[in-house]
């Protein structure tokens, strides 16, 4: 995509050019030392030839003018979401970094079915029933684990599990990494403040959302405020999947409560519990990755205030 449609882009890439065009290679990671690694689907992280600084300086100042943003001493940080080249770009330079830096992820380019995820051993053929049934119930569920898990790629997955469907999904996310194919589908993506632009956030979309008439309702990534509105969301009746950042299955609910307790006192144990149905928990293993546990949520708490979980399928 890049270079047949921006050249420019293209050129300044040099020796990184192999690898954005790659689509084994799902990202890649430039150090401030000038060394280059890739995460390859199949193969894992290698180590690609060393990049001069300065080139990955020139690529990423025409990145930055491409999304509108700035490159440059004054500011040093760069993120870059670009739908038209297909990648997610997090870059620093001098004074936050000794050099040119930065961590490329790509757009998929491909979603896996879930069947093709138990034979290649991610999911248990226990697992795939389990989550089969629980989509087909119109569960919530929510995909968490550590960067790099494959929760996005599994969340993908379950939507190419809807493709016929005639219910209507609406996506809000920050970055674009969601695939879907359902006919009656909208996208609904957060802008950051540029050029005397007002910033439209994600928790400002999880807000909107229930006016769009969802059937189906899916999050791209909790991370911050947006965590209240979007279970709140769920709590209605609505069909709903997220990602999270969280270390196990059963410490997604307190990462879940941490999140909303940057605009609640109360962690909201009672609505989560009510609107999160299952937990689907991923690891990465050497070069592949693991569907650790499925946790099912019951929607009320024990009589101690805490939350009542069973596993539902650990691989």
């Amino acid at each position: 995509m890049i270079a047949e449609a921006y050249p420019h882009l293209a050129r300044a890439a040099g020796p990184l050019l192999p690898l954005l065009t790659d689509p084994a290679i799902r990202e890649i990671r430039c150090n401030s030392n000038g060394r280059v690694f890739a995460i390859h689907s199949d193969e894992g992280k290698q180590e690609h030839p060393a990049l001069d600084p300065h080139q990955l300086d020139g690529f990423l100042a025409l990145v930055a003018d491409h999304v509108g943003g700035e490159w440059r001493a004054q500011s040093p940080r760069l993120h870059a979401a670009s739908p038209a080249l297909g990648l997610r770009i997090q870059a620093s330079r001098p004074p936050v970094s000794p050099a040119p830096c930065m961590t490329l992820r790509k757009h998929p380019n491909r979603v896996y079915p879930l069947p093709s995820w138990v034979e290649k051993g991610i999911l248990t053929v226990h697992q795939h029933a389990v989550i089969e049934g629980l989509l087909a119930a119109g569960q919530t569920l929510m995909f968490s684990g550590a960067i790099g898990s494959a929760k996005t790629s599994l969340l993908n997955a379950c939507l190419d599990w809807f493709r016929g469907t005639h219910k209507r999904m609406v996506i809000v996310e920050d970055d674009p990494e969601i695939v879907s194919e359902v006919d009656d589908c909208e996208f609904q993506r957060s802008v950051r403040g540029l050029d005397g632009q007002d910033a439209i956030t994600t928790e400002q979309l999880c807000i909107d959302l229930l006016r769009q008439s969802p059937d189906i309702v899916v999050i791209g990534e909790l991370r911050g405020r947006e965590a209240l509105p979007a279970t709140q969301a769920f709590q209605t009746g609505h069909q709903g999947l997220c990602t999270i950042h969280a270390r196990t299955a059963k410490t997604t609910l307190l990462r879940l409560e941490q999140l909303i307790q940057i605009v609640s006192v109360d962690p909201q144990r009672a609505l989560i519990a009510e609107a999160i149905n299952a937990i689907v928990h991923m690891e990465a293993y050497g070069r592949l990755w693991r569907c650790t546990d499925i946790l099912a949520i019951e929607p009320e708490l024990d009589r101690s205030g805490d939350y009542i979980t069973s596993s539902l399928g650990k691989g």
